[in-house]
């Protein structure tokens, strides 16, 4: 005799689960990565260089710009006030008459601004020069809080650092 035993379970089943998005088969670690890859493109995006200024002729360096260092493998030394001198690294095209470099300041509230002058003089050279100016700087310095050196390719100003003689 065949005895055929069934049992019925009257208890509702419970709710179909889910997906979440780790519970796909998709690791965490290409999930890491591609985010990386999504912030990084996104910050250059947003952080781009800034445009080259509009004075600059199809890839000619500035007529002048403020340097850190001559070459890459020297330490970048910043503006520098020693004493009442402005120290300050610049390049600049010409090499075939003496050029002369000034200093215009303005105050807004306790920073004093400077602004490296340059007069070349009508020198058609096309040589690059490198080299380290030495201009006294004008008696607001003295009392100024913070003092900055205007980029002369328009670019963020350089922080001046006091040094001590």
């Amino acid at each position: 005799m065949l005895r055929a035993s069934t049992r019925f379970s009257l208890a509702p089943m419970p709710p179909p689960r889910r997906k979440r998005l780790f519970d796909t088969r998709i690791p965490i670690v290409v999930t890491c990565l591609v985010l990386v890859v999504l912030v990084t493109l996104l910050t250059r995006a947003l952080w781009q260089r800034r445009p080259p200024p509009t004075h600059r002729e199809e890839g000619r360096p500035a007529p002048l710009s403020i340097v850190a260092a001559q070459f890459e493998a020297l330490p970048d030394l910043p503006p520098t006030i020693v004493g009442d001198t402005l120290q300050v690294r610049v390049t600049f095209d010409g090499d075939c008459k003496d050029h002369r470099f000034g200093l215009r300041s303005a105050s807004r509230g306790d920073t004093l601004v400077l602004r490296l002058t340059h007069d070349n003089r009508d020198d058609e050279c096309t040589g690059r020069v490198y080299d380290e100016l030495r201009l006294p700087v004008p008696e607001e310095a003295r009392g100024a809080r913070f003092v900055v050196l205007e980029d002369p390719e328009g670019g963020a100003p350089f922080a001046v650092v006091r040094a001590r003689q």
